[in-house]
């Protein structure tokens, strides 16, 4: 399963031979359209504060938002699975480990729904595939599902293009769109706090000492790579080492009004893991905790944050 873009978005699984990406969203302010959700501007309420932390294992946020209109203002708000889609990995059937969001306002828990679109070439067939009883959240058990269709319902995916035959396998070609979503109230000239906490699906590739590269897309350090290296090419040979990409959509903040008035980053790793990011210059390293701290901060980029993990014994 790769996960392809979204701080309200978000997102792995084991890749043998390409990245995975893993990424979660700003919270965003949306209308219910026809089509599903449409995202909107709300000038009026300001993200004062958005205090993200990133492992492997759990990702935390916490914003503080301001209305600064004389109204309670009401709109609907969205945290937004990035879009993903299939791929030769080592599959999992278990459901989305995003499934555990849970989310808070001003201390009091949300309740999300959930809207779930498979889309193919800008067309939605998620009524198609509920048709075929094609399973939607998992795309890992989409693709063994399919694998046993008869021939009239495998010609009618190979016909319509949402599958690759690649000779007795059926490869999906669609990808998923996932939203959380809830009617948030915001009141008149007050703060509200609202925090998510979910389990990331996180995945990459795995970095054996037979087949080991230099890794030149994590943006790690010069001092880094010959000690990454080092420990690869030690490693006995039915070890691996592990890389792992998670990826969290800034930009969506820009659905608010104005730039984030502060914005700290955290990123909790183990000791023995290096970790990569492009483009971010931290205030602190520590062994197991890397910080940083932005103010009026404008999202132009998105945030990709690389672990290179040693196996577990």
């Amino acid at each position: 399963m790769k996960f392809t873009a979204c701080t309200f978005f978000l997102m792995g699984q084991l890749a043998l031979s390409s990245i995975m990406r893993v990424a979660f969203a700003d919270d965003a302010p949306v209308e219910i359209a026809a089509g599903g959700l449409e995202f909107k501007k709300v000038a009026q309420v300001t993200m004062d504060h958005e205090d993200l932390t990133i492992s492997k294992h759990q990702v935390q946020v916490s914003y503080l938002f301001t209305n600064h209109s004389d109204k309670d203002l009401t709109t609907e708000v969205a945290f937004p699975i990035p879009p993903y889609e299939w791929t030769v990995t080592i599959s999992s059937t278990q459901q989305p480990a995003f499934l555990d969001f849970q989310a808070e306002s001003n201390g009091e828990k949300i309740k999300p729904q959930i809207d779930v679109h498979a889309i193919y070439g800008g067309h939605d067939v998620t009524s198609l595939l509920k048709k075929l009883n094609i399973p939607l959240l998992n795309i890992d058990k989409a693709y063994e599902v399919i694998q046993k269709f008869n021939r009239e319902d495998r010609q009618e995916l190979i016909t319509l293009k949402l599958v690759q035959s690649q000779g007795r396998e059926l490869w999906p070609n669609w990808v998923m769109h996932v939203n959380f979503h809830w009617t948030q109230t915001f009141p008149a000239q007050q703060p509200i706090r609202i925090t998510h906490v979910y389990t990331p699906h996180t995945g990459g590739r795995l970095e054996c000492p037979s087949f080991y590269k230099e890794i030149t897309d994590a943006c790690l350090g010069a001092d880094d790579q010959p000690r990454i290296a080092k420990m690869i090419t030690t490693l006995s040979p039915n070890k691996c080492a592990y890389l792992t990409k998670v990826k969290f959509i800034l930009k969506t903040a820009n659905n608010w009004g104005g730039p984030i008035k502060e914005f700290r980053l955290k990123i909790k790793k183990r000791p023995d893991e290096f970790v990569g990011m492009c483009g971010w210059r931290f205030l602190q390293k520590t062994v197991t905790d890397w910080d940083a701290e932005l103010y009026d901060f404008a999202p132009s980029d998105d945030l990709i944050v690389y672990f290179v993990s040693p196996p577990l014994h």
